[in-house]
């Protein structure tokens, strides 16, 4: 499924090449951005909840695909979300790059959510709004690139949120000093949720480390119990965009309610 999604890419850095090539690059952008790793170390007495607008996936299809992006993101904001995340891979997810300047009139920092791996995907994201970037480790057959992006992530302003599924993929975001690590509880090959994933690897938190939960979560009592064991934020979509009181049930989720 991984190679899928790369290979969906392959178009889209094609066109990044041509404009690189024929001086036709968008500026950075100029603009201060708010800092995706300050909303969550500010906010930890709390359930910080990074909320996704993600209108299909390749597991489910069509999640909400008639969902309005601003519309969406006014619940998010009003839920207490601490920050977006936003998906802009075409294909598969339905996204945008639009998206994350539309989302940046909300003030919450954002998360460009995508399949990563050419250092211009990196450098046209740091013309955007979004503050961080997302850097799957199992997209790289070469580790060496994978450090080299992560590297030029930071030189482009953008903070990398390394995403993991196991304790390999792990060793490999620590060896570079990766300060965000978000652990994935569905197997993008399978598409299966096990929330253990996330159980199993807390066990490796070290201090000045941001641990995320992505994928499977809709309980607020798991959020405690996974917040008690380490967790600072955890990252919900597909629940949340399936909702249709989504503002309730975000609020529900962060500051307890009927879940």
């Amino acid at each position: 499924m991984l190679n899928k999604f790369k290979k969906s890419k392959l178009k889209e850095i094609k066109i990044l090449v041509d404009l690189k090539f024929h001086n036709k690059f968008p500026p950075e952008w100029g603009k201060n951005k708010e800092s995706f790793s300050k909303a969550i170390s500010n906010s930890l007495d709390k359930i910080n909840i990074i909320a996704e607008f993600k209108k299909a996936s390749p597991s489910l299809g069509n999640i909400n695909s008639k969902a309005d992006l601003e519309n969406v993101l006014v619940f998010y904001k009003e839920g207490g979300a601490i920050a977006f995340s936003i998906l802009t891979e075409e294909n598969y997810f339905a996204g945008k790059i639009d998206f994350l300047y539309r989302a940046a009139l909300f003030g919450l920092p954002i998360l460009r959510k995508d399949f990563i791996f050419h250092p211009l995907q990196v450098e046209i994201t740091a013309t955007t709004p979004a503050s961080a970037v997302l850097l799957i480790v199992r997209l790289f057959e070469d580790m060496s690139d994978f450090e080299r992006l992560y590297f030029y992530s930071l030189e482009k302003k953008l903070e990398p949120v390394v995403e993991v599924f196991s304790e390999k993929d792990l060793e490999i975001a620590k060896r570079v000093g990766a300060k965000i690590i978000q652990v994935n509880n569905r197997d993008l090959n399978s598409l299966k949720v096990n929330l253990e994933t996330s159980y199993n690897l807390i066990k490796y938190k070290e201090d000045n480390e941001i641990w995320i939960s992505a994928s499977g979560l809709s309980k607020r009592s798991v959020l405690v119990d996974l917040k008690n064991i380490g967790y600072d934020a955890f990252l919900i979509g597909t629940y949340l965009m399936k909702q249709e009181k989504i503002c309730l049930t975000l609020r529900n989720l962060v500051y307890g309610g009927n879940n």
